[in-house]
């Protein structure tokens, strides 16, 4: 939990400012042409490519090493406290091996889905309006559902390549040569159904957590 609240913020604050500026410039560069859905996909993208780089892959190497240390040996254990961890994980593995390994995967799934969760959403706002049977597809339960939807669609879509990720993350992660073969190794011990471990939490909490930026759903100051 600490890794998960140390980046909570900057995580949001990367992929909202990103997609909403990527839109707003879009726009005033005379995209409004564009599909809406389209446009939203692409300033989604962008955004979840940005905020792998730039938090997913430090907080989660870190989170998932955690988690790792704390199941060994009290005697064994390298990394006590979250703050400790910070310092010694980029001693043990060095800074690129230690908080941005598996930053492939980590790209891939964040621009996926965003992407996903975006264009999803934006579209999922319009039709609740439509089956409500008026044009205002501002309301706060509207936007609530469109975004739990959206994220749990992300989350079904990209879990395969978050599987990935956390194998590549772990204190075992150099023991693989690469994305690829961490997939065949993963895929060959246990098929589909290994790709998919974990899948119930993640969908869960990305519902909760696949909402919009709070300007949108808080009425103007």
């Amino acid at each position: 939990l600490p890794p998960w609240l140390f980046f909570a913020f900057p995580r949001s604050a990367v992929r909202f400012s990103v997609f909403e500026h990527s839109l707003a410039w879009a726009q005033a560069g005379g995209a409004q042409a564009v599909d809406k859905g389209v446009l939203t996909a692409t300033c989604g993208l962008l955004a979840g490519t940005m905020e792998a780089i730039t938090v997913m892959t430090p907080m989660q190497n870190v989170q998932i090493k955690l988690i790792h240390d704390a199941h060994r040996a009290t005697s064994e254990r390298r990394y006590p406290t979250f703050l400790w961890s910070l310092y010694q994980i980029p001693r043990d593995f060095g800074v690129w091996n230690g908080l941005f390994a598996g930053m492939m995967p980590t790209v891939l799934k964040g621009a996926v889905n965003n992407m996903i969760r975006f264009s999803i959403y934006e579209r999922m706002k319009v039709s609740f309006a439509k089956l409500a049977g008026t044009q205002d597809s501002g309301s706060t339960a509207v936007h609530l559902s469109a975004g739990a939807i959206a994220g749990g669609v992300s989350a079904y879509v990209t879990h395969p390549i978050d599987t990935v990720k956390a194998h590549m993350m772990s204190l075992d992660g150099p023991s693989y040569r690469s994305s690829w073969d961490c997939f065949a190794k993963v895929y060959g011990e246990g098929g589909i159904r290994a790709l998919y471990r974990g899948i119930t939490p993640r969908v869960t909490r990305v519902c909760i957590e696949g909402r919009p930026s709070a300007k949108e759903i808080l009425p103007p100051g």
